[in-house]
């Protein structure tokens, strides 16, 4: 674990207490510091909050009044990274201890200066690192689940549509009368086309769920410091990929066209055997040779 530490120089000799005893205790920890006299300072202790797990800020007396430190601060935010900050038992005891800056967000936790609970504190931070990693890899797992559902319900209904035209077909061959058969051929086709609807209704119903299972996944990422979701998602957006979803809208959509032209073939088969349509376009001849 990487600790970011965040003190003014005139603090320097009670830190190195602190952080001396704590490496006595635990050598997992590897704390990390910058001073502030670089002419670049800023770019580089934003690089090295932005490398680090957490911040820890040690508060003095005139802690307040370091513009340093208050930069360090707004980056930490900005980075959206964890941090305790402590205060210090500086000899300096006719100063009022005050830090008001560091007080103003929910985030900012107060740890006691004693290094037996920083390093708690410390470590309870890795514990629950190591908790949301498991918990992303469980999420990640029933994404993939899903994603496997979802296509076993492609498979089943576009193989219940393409049995039952198969079906009706095979069962109106057997029929003699071709007018009945038709109407057979209409009525299942008609089936076929309106199982279509329940067909995207759970196409729909999967999406949303996956759609909320991703937004659960960036959370957990920002709280890991991790981006994969989203470069993922820019590297694929730029070799123009097609997601799964608009794919199944156009399978669903594509169904319906060619369940729609079976039926009107139909249609027009059972006008024609029944002279309908013979008297159909007789009408419509006369009436427009009449006009």
């Amino acid at each position: 674990m990487k600790v970011f530490l965040s003190y003014r120089f005139t603090d320097k000799i009670y830190v190195d207490q602190i952080i001396n005893e704590i490496n006595t205790r635990i050598k997992s920890i590897d704390f990390i510091s910058l001073d502030h006299l670089k002419k670049d300072w800023v770019k580089q202790v934003e690089s090295l909050i932005k490398e680090a797990d957490v911040v820890l800020f040690f508060i003095g007396s005139n802690t307040y009044e370091s513009k340093s430190i208050h930069k360090e601060y707004e980056i930490t935010k900005a980075l959206n990274k964890r941090f305790y900050f402590t205060e210090l038992k500086t000899d300096n005891k006719s100063k009022v201890f005050t830090y008001p800056y560091f007080c103003i967000d929910n985030k900012a936790l107060h740890v006691a200066n004693h290094p037996k609970e920083i390093i708690d504190a410390l470590c309870y931070i890795d514990t629950s690192k190591e908790l949301l990693l498991e918990q992303y890899k469980i999420l990640y797992a029933s994404t993939e689940n899903v994603s496997t559902r979802r296509q076993n319900v492609n498979n089943l209904y576009f193989g219940i549509i393409t049995t039952i035209i198969t079906a009706s077909f095979l069962v109106a061959d057997r029929i003699s009368d071709k007018a009945q058969a038709c109407l057979l051929l209409l009525f299942l086709t008609g089936v076929a086309y309106g199982i279509t609807f329940y067909w995207e209704k759970l196409l729909i119903s999967y999406q949303r769920l996956n759609s909320g299972k991703f937004v659960l996944l960036q959370e957990l990422e920002d709280k890991l410091k991790i981006n994969l979701s989203q470069r993922e998602w820019d590297i694929l957006q730029e070799r123009n990929y097609v997601s799964n979803t608009e794919t199944e809208n156009k399978i669903v959509s594509t169904c319906r066209i060619i369940l729609g032209i079976i039926a009107g073939i139909e249609l027009l088969y059972f006008l024609w055997k029944t002279c309908l349509l013979d008297t159909w376009l007789s009408s419509i001849f006369n009436f427009l040779h009449f006009y």
